[in-house]
């Protein structure tokens, strides 16, 4: 169950609170049955709900589940189908934290610790895995070797690995949620209102199956989408404690199997209804009932008429718009036919633009007081990197691997202060840069 929890899949008290209730749905079954059969097999007393079904529930609960939970992580780390890393440690002052969201009144202290001798700490504050799909580390991901303290006072999503010596731990992830809720940079982004019908062959495909609301949180901390409602001609309760982190979208769709064998993507969420071809008002309340959204589309001019059927969306003309929904010049048409959900309405370069030319060393800061950040900018899928060490007079130091960026505490490697050359290889590449340790 450890297992499922890093993972982020399920955690043990979930699977076991489940396992619960189903029991105590089958207990009038169980009385039945042994009612009837319970002592069409042996002599004696017949087997009885209270004598032989609660003892033997109560064994796999507090003996085998417990100690099988042991006993498969050791076969799966034996396989190679579990890391050896372990997983970091979110906690508060007041122990570990629960998935199934920690409520902040006021502020709240939150350490993340790595239980591991050694290995660096990746995490994120946006819901992206701070490792890539296939290996190496995300974008804008923080990392540190020590371990991390911070102070939350806005609703916020932690998500967390380890790596060391190239090796990933799980990934855990705790939801931080702010009580009473800041919904300001909550906005609709985008509205397919009117798809029009697409035929293919023989079949058609409605448009009204395709229509869709996109949500997107233009501000910077998460916000907790849980007990909102969207309460007009369709309607949508979102699931609770929820956090949507900042930057990131929450698409309600019309009918999910459609949208997704139309764009290859899963909806959030699935609504009841259908929008208006003709205008709508469209409302979203809070927990308590409180509008916090509410605004009517219109489908004349000057609203942008290619929504109307012509197979474009409503989008919003600001990344991140303020302002009123039911003003027209809050939105423009999306750059996409069919319309663009999950994505800013701005058109990909056929190009990626990275941050730095392909095969660019960063090493900072420089001079260092012995906290370095290496960072080697590549295409390729890099895991780790092999750091060479050398003194002014050429003498190799120090030899170790780190992430990729990663972190190395020259002091606590030992070095006194000085210059260096730092060294870094790849299958592909071979870079140095000259780095000042001070005093």
């Amino acid at each position: 169950w450890r297992h499922f929890s890093d993972t982020g899949v399920f955690s043990r008290d979930k699977v076991l609170d489940r396992l619960e209730k189903r029991l105590s749905e089958a207990d009038i079954a169980v009385v039945a049955e042994s009612a009837r059969w319970g002592d069409a097999k042996r002599s004696g007393a017949p087997f009885t709900k209270d004598n032989n079904w609660i003892p033997e529930i109560n064994k796999i609960r507090t003996r085998f589940i417990p100690e099988r939970t042991r006993i498969v992580i050791n076969q799966l780390k034996q396989a190679g189908l579990y890391p050896m890393i372990k997983a970091p440690e979110i906690s508060t002052d007041n122990g570990k934290v629960s998935q199934d969201g920690t409520v902040i009144n006021g502020s709240l202290n939150v350490t993340i610790r790595n239980p591991n001798p050694v290995g660096t700490i990746y995490y994120t504050f946006d819901g992206s895995d701070p490792r890539k799909i296939g290996g190496g580390v995300n974008k804008g991901v923080v990392f540190t070797l020590d371990n991390v303290s911070m102070e939350l006072d806005k609703s916020t999503v932690i998500r967390a690995r380890i790596l060391s010596s190239g090796n990933w731990s799980a990934i855990v992830q705790a939801n931080f949620i702010k009580q009473p809720e800041d919904y300001s940079g909550l906005r609709i982004t985008e509205l397919n209102y009117h798809p029009p019908d697409i035929i293919t062959g023989y079949d058609t495909l409605s448009g009204k199956d395709l229509e869709f609301i996109e949500f997107k949180n233009t501000g910077n901390h998460s916000i907790n989408l849980g007990g909102l409602e969207i309460d007009s001609a369709v309607h949508y309760k979102f699931p609770d404690n929820f956090l949507l982190p900042p930057k990131q979208f929450f698409v309600v769709a019309s009918k999910p199997s459609k949208f997704f064998s139309h764009y290859g993507m899963l909806s959030s969420g699935n609504y009841e209804g259908n929008l208006s071809n003709a205008g709508e008002e469209v409302i979203v309340r809070d927990r308590s009932g409180a509008e916090i959204i509410r605004f009517i589309y219109e489908d004349s001019p000057p609203w942008p008429d290619g929504a109307d059927g012509e197979g474009f969306s409503l989008a919003s003309a600001a990344i991140n718009p303020g302002g009123d929904p039911g003003d027209y010049s809050y939105w423009t048409l999306s750059v996409e036919k069919d319309g663009n959900p999950f994505a800013d309405n701005v058109r990909m370069p056929d190009v990626p633009i990275d941050p730095a030319p392909d095969g660019s060393l960063l090493v900072y800061p420089n001079p260092t007081t012995g906290i370095v950040t290496v960072h080697l900018f590549t295409d390729e899928v890099l895991e780790e990197m092999d750091i060479e060490i050398y003194s002014a007079a050429g003498k190799q130091m120090k030899r170790l691997e780190i992430g990729n960026p990663g972190l190395i505490d020259l002091k606590s490697e030992g070095l006194p202060a000085g210059f260096y050359i730092l060294g870094v290889k790849t299958a592909e590449y071979s870079l140095k840069k000259a780095i000042i340790l001070t005093k």
